[in-house]
């Protein structure tokens, strides 16, 4: 006689009455309250941190064939109950065909207290990832819990309770949406936490391609919070010398109506107090990262052709041109700077830098800007010495450092090295685009991109345009007669 079977959560073919009674006499044994429930009464619980259960075939496979050895634990909630552990045997059972599993029921838990319970569980496993750790901690501060109780019901330290809690405070979707795009790691979002501003921290995420090119715009940015705090004390210096600003001489910095009597970079350390005379007539503005302190010169009345205007012009943009193209330069070099110490050091690994294309381009580069490769470059990288006061020991070890980084790193590092001897790609008497002379730069620019590089954001149609030729400051076709 056939007797009617269903598949039960403890055995492939198992009557479900006889699995009813043995886990009854598992009851009556340990005192634990656990019942056969129907899996159309489950539901996974809505705080649970872990949001992906992954791949289940293994453990569908292996629970069909010998049923659910252990009983997951629910809590009831209205006419159903919500899964706080065994959510991944919850759907391989599913997937299995299982109609019933067994589950201990548990009352009187807080919601902190379930939520602590399902991120102990999925983090004894290794279960989480980061992120999900990090909006699970988050979510038991929301229910009254500190960094201190967190840590100790969850065993990890403060200080990565803090972190996880730093990478809360990120937009979840953005968040999401950049891990599809590449392996974020640990490092990656600890490195994020060095820009104290969360929106700031979000435009970087935003932009970032890849985890060079983050790195690279958090050094971005704290140079430019750098900047920003530099600039607000020069800034109180010279409302105390009572020197006013003018934000439109920016505009007129060559011009023959103002002189320029002192420059500050404001990426290097803050004068201590003033070394120029205090007049009436000075007044500061800022252009590129530079502080200009200028003083009016007598107007002089003397009217000038169009010619003259024309040429002044050619001149006034050349000087800006110039400025620019340092500062873009500088740029390029910091990127290269870090990636060759970085690589020297052994601290950062992945990245070709120097595939067969890469070297071929770099090289490339190099001879339209005219430069050449030379371990005086390189010395004060790893020496912290100019080249004349090093000795042979030094350039031992600057030499078995070099070799640690890719050919084609080291020769875009000398092509930004000659930019400093090279001529401008701004024609000085008639204001045209040279591209011979610009060439290997936007090269340069076009290679380290691919290694993680960008301009700042705020910056970069500016700067793209120096090299390219687009920008306004060369003379169009339609005014070559300057």
């Amino acid at each position: 006689m056939n007797q009617s079977k269903e598949k039960s959560a403890v055995g492939a073919a198992t009557p479900a009455t006889d699995r009813e009674n043995d886990f009854n006499n598992i009851i009556s044994d340990s005192g634990e309250k656990i019942k056969m429930l129907e899996v159309t009464k489950l539901r996974h619980h809505p705080d649970n941190p872990r949001k992906n259960i992954g791949d289940i075939t293994e453990l569908t496979d292996s629970i069909r064939k010998n049923g659910i050895m252990q009983n997951l634990t629910v809590i009831p909630k209205d006419d159903v109950y919500w899964v706080l552990i065994g959510n991944r045997r919850f759907e391989a059972a599913v997937a299995a065909g299982m109609t019933r599993l067994p589950c201990k029921v548990v009352t009187d838990l807080t919601p902190a207290q379930q939520l602590g319970i399902m991120l102990e569980e999925n983090m004894q496993r290794n279960d989480l990832t980061v992120i999900e750790q990090a909006q699970g901690f988050q979510l038991m501060l929301d229910f009254g819990e500190t960094v201190k109780t967190v840590a100790e019901k969850t065993g990890f330290s403060e200080k990565t309770v803090r972190h996880r809690l730093n990478i809360a405070k990120l937009d979840m979707n953005l968040l999401s949406e950049k891990s599809k795009e590449w392996q974020l790691t640990i490092s990656d979002l600890t490195e994020l936490e060095k820009l104290k501003d969360i929106n700031v921290r979000n435009k970087v995420l935003k932009r970032a391609t890849d985890s060079k090119n983050l790195k690279w715009m958090i050094e971005a940015e704290l140079r430019e919070e750098k900047r920003n705090a530099n600039e607000k004390i020069y800034r109180a210096m010279f409302k105390k010398a009572k020197i006013p600003f003018d934000d439109k001489a920016k505009n007129h910095l060559w011009s023959s109506g103002n002189e320029v009597v002192k420059t500050y970079d404001l990426n290097s350390k803050v004068a201590e107090k003033f070394n120029f005379k205090i007049t009436d007539d000075l007044i500061f503005t800022i252009y590129f990262n530079t502080i200009y302190v200028l003083r009016k010169k007598a107007n002089k009345k003397k009217e000038l052709t169009e010619q003259e205007k024309k040429q002044q012009q050619i001149k006034a943009n050349c000087k800006q041109v110039s400025v620019i193209f340092k500062a873009l330069i500088n740029e390029m070099r910091l990127f290269l700077e870090q990636n060759i110490i970085e690589k020297s050091s052994g601290l950062m690994g992945g990245g070709t830098f120097c595939s067969d294309r890469e070297l071929r381009f770099a090289w490339d580069t190099l001879m339209y800007a005219r430069g050449s490769a030379v371990i005086s470059d390189f010395v004060p990288l790893f020496i912290e010495k100019e080249f004349h006061e090093v000795n042979e020991e030094d350039r031992k070890i600057a030499k078995n450092k070099l070799r640690r980084v890719p050919v084609a790193l080291q020769i875009a590092y000398s092509v930004v090295k000659k930019a400093e001897f090279c001529s401008l790609p701004i024609d000085r008497y008639n204001g045209n685009y040279i591209e011979d002379n610009a060439k290997g730069y936007d090269d340069l620019y076009k290679l380290i991109r691919g290694w993680g590089f960008r301009f700042p954001e705020d910056k970069e149609k500016e700067y793209e345009g120096i090299l390219d030729g687009s920008s306004d400051l060369y003379t169009k076709d339609g005014d070559k007669n300057a």
